[in-house]
């Protein structure tokens, strides 16, 4: 991080911080609240216990330890910079929950030509983990979708002990190095913010019951819910759009949020009272938790994850085998990252199974990450800018690394040529600039191909004639590179 700007966030954050936080509370008095999602219990701190104790300070800030957070991490810690890991559990690789058995279909180009280096690491460390074990991995799902002959047959079936020992042991390096620095048991209060750049973020530590700073040029949004969304003001979706939104053939005829999650309700103290009825869900405000039943102070809300309104949202037409012809999903010049994932649309009530709607390999634009906004955030992982039935394909595992993968690699190189991230929707250079890294230092294909892997030696030459050369795109009949 360069000095002058490391030098504007403290002083912005020891200034703008504390009157930001008097307006919030009553006559003054500062106050944070944040939920304890995993004790189910309200947080506040008001007056003096929302002082600062801490300060950290890093090239880039990650919020939240997700699939996507770790590759993050692992990009940015690859080009040399420095990175926080914020993370809301006492764990990272909160998406595998201790004790369970994880199982999610993966395409068959997964092992070849669907997924970087990082990621085929990840999966090679969880087979080795079985065999140091001397232990069978479950087969629990072994074909998740026996209807779709291009998903599960060699699906990745694994208990979450050895996804939590392989993080560890992929980050554990960076960590000695002080690459990385990792913080559990935190949660983001608050936000200081200038013009439209993120300042600082103060973050609750949820066991001392202390607040904390943390200062970046950058940040990535890797929460499972998109949790600095409605902290920055940004617009956002929750729930189903309708087909009069989105346009999408199988979108309902009116919007829902239906899926928007739980509400729970709290005393002021934090003691959990439970859940209100359906008919009251409705009237709840989805971002402050305000308007509950006069006999509640507080509800909070605990949803899926909010999807950012990015400078391109991705829709089902984007990638639907019914709408794309060719042997690929739509072409985005801007790709920073392939995927493969049928959608999934759940229809409760009526279809418990839900729906399977075949897709074509398709693209992650990078527009999809960011916001219009903010010029130093980048979504990572389900939060990116979709639709709800994008979503679904949009947030399995294979395709929320390399999201998490390609944000590291944008935040790592705005810092490098002191830039933000609204400069690169206007300058297609730097897109390309971008590409070639993912592309040369990460082994990350951006363009769809089944018969080219990273360790092949036309592989850069392959993914990156596609955005260099006009007219290549429209050309192809097969994914093949090789005629």
């Amino acid at each position: 991080m360069s000095r002058l700007f490391r030098s504007l966030c403290l002083l912005l954050a020891g200034t703008v911080c504390i009157s930001l936080l008097s307006d919030c509370g009553k006559k003054g008095v500062p106050v944070l609240r944040v939920i304890d999602a995993d004790k189910k219990k309200l947080i506040v701190l008001t007056g003096d216990e929302t002082k600062l104790h801490n300060f950290y300070t890093a090239d880039f800030v990650i919020l939240g330890g997700s699939l996507g957070g770790i590759a993050a991490a692992l990009a940015i810690c690859s080009s040399g910079r420095t990175a926080i890991l914020v993370e809301e559990t006492d764990r990272i690789a909160g998406c595998f929950t201790v004790g369970d058995t994880s199982a999610y279909a993966e395409n068959r180009f997964i092992e070849t030509s669907g997924s970087s280096k990082s990621y085929k690491e990840f999966r090679r460390k969880i087979q080795e983990w079985y065999d140091k074990q001397s232990k069978t991995p479950p087969e629990l799902f072994k074909n998740l979708y026996p209807q779709l002959q291009e998903f599960g047959a060699g699906g990745i079936c694994f208990e979450s002990e050895a996804a939590l020992e392989v993080v560890y042991d992929m980050l554990e390096d960076r960590i000695k190095r002080e690459y990385l620095t990792v913080i559990k048991r935190h949660k983001v209060a608050k936000i200081v913010t200038y013009q439209n750049h993120i300042a600082s973020l103060v973050a609750v530590d949820l066991d001392s019951l202390t607040a904390n700073q943390f200062i970046g040029w950058m940040y990535i949004d890797a929460t499972r819910t998109g949790d600095l969304f409605p902290l920055l003001g940004l617009e956002y979706e929750i729930g189903r759009e309708s087909r009069a939104d989105t346009n999408e053939p199988h979108a309902p005829d009116t919007p829902d949020s239906l899926f928007a999650g739980d509400v729970y309700c709290f005393s002021d103290p934090g003691r959990f009272l439970g859940k209100p009825k359906e008919s009251q869900r409705l009237k709840f405000d989805l971002v402050k938790g305000t308007g509950a039943p006069d006999t509640l102070n507080q509800c909070i809300i605990l949803r899926d994850s909010r999807r950012l309104r990015g400078r391109k949202k991705i829709v089902e037409q984007d990638i639907s085998a019914d709408f794309n012809k060719g042997p690929r999903a739509q072409f985005f010049n801007n790709s920073i990252g392939i995927g493969y994932e049928p959608i999934h649309i759940m229809n409760p009530g009526s279809d418990p199974e839900g729906q399977l709607i075949m897709t074509k390999p398709f693209q992650i634009p990078l527009g999809a990450l960011l916001p219009e906004k903010c010029t130093n955030l980048i979504a990572c992982g389900g939060n990116i800018s979709t639709t709800w039935i994008t979503s679904t394909a949009y947030s399995t595992p294979p395709v929320e690394w390399a999201v998490g993968e390609a944000a590291g690699i944008v935040a790592a190189y705005c810092a490098g040529v002191k830039t933000f991230t609204d400069e690169l929707t206007k300058n297609p250079q730097q897109v390309s600039h971008i590409q070639r890294w993912l592309v040369t230092k990460r082994g990350a294909p951006i363009y769809w191909y089944d018969d080219m892997t990273s360790d092949d030696k036309d592989f850069v030459e392959a993914q990156l004639k596609p955005f260099v050369e006009p007219g290549y795109n429209d050309s192809s009949t097969t994914l093949h590179y090789r005629k």
